[in-house]
């Protein structure tokens, strides 16, 4: 064997010393670099959290037809200000139904009717029953 070949498979020591203090600072370097990026990141929000909002306000002026055009165009959604939820003490099937959901009403106006049936059924038998009780004394 050649001695030269041999050479070449022997483990130099030094570049791995080396490279270990490279790969050190180059740790040290991300690290600064999260911190500094932090930082500046945390800095601009504040910086904007910060700011105040012009706003600027206008008077309404009628403009004749030939000078219309768009200022401002918004879509979005009306919501009332007050809402109503309608429950009934009973239950029971809906015979009638007088309004429809975003309907005006009034106090004391009739909205709804419930079938009604079981509950006379069950008032006519309370009724009977009072009666009995009368003809027993």
């Amino acid at each position: 064997m050649d001695p030269q070949d041999l050479s070449k498979l022997r483990i130099d020591r030094k570049p791995a010393a080396v490279s270990l203090k490279h790969k050190r600072r180059m740790r040290q370097l991300i690290y600064a670099a999260v911190i500094g990026a932090t930082a500046i990141g945390a800095f601009l929000f504040y910086q904007r959290a910060q700011s105040v909002i012009a706003v600027e306000a206008t008077n309404v002026v009628s403009a004749y037809p030939s000078q219309g055009f768009t200022a401002l165009n918004a879509t979005g959604y009306v919501v009332a200000q007050r809402k109503a939820a309608v429950a009934s003490k009973a239950t029971g099937r809906l015979e009638w139904l007088g309004v429809e959901e975003g309907s005006r009403v009034k106090a004391n106006q009739v909205i709804a009717r419930l079938e009604s049936n079981d509950v006379m059924a069950s008032q006519d038998q309370a009724a009977a029953g009072v009666n009995v009780a009368r003809a027993n004394l």
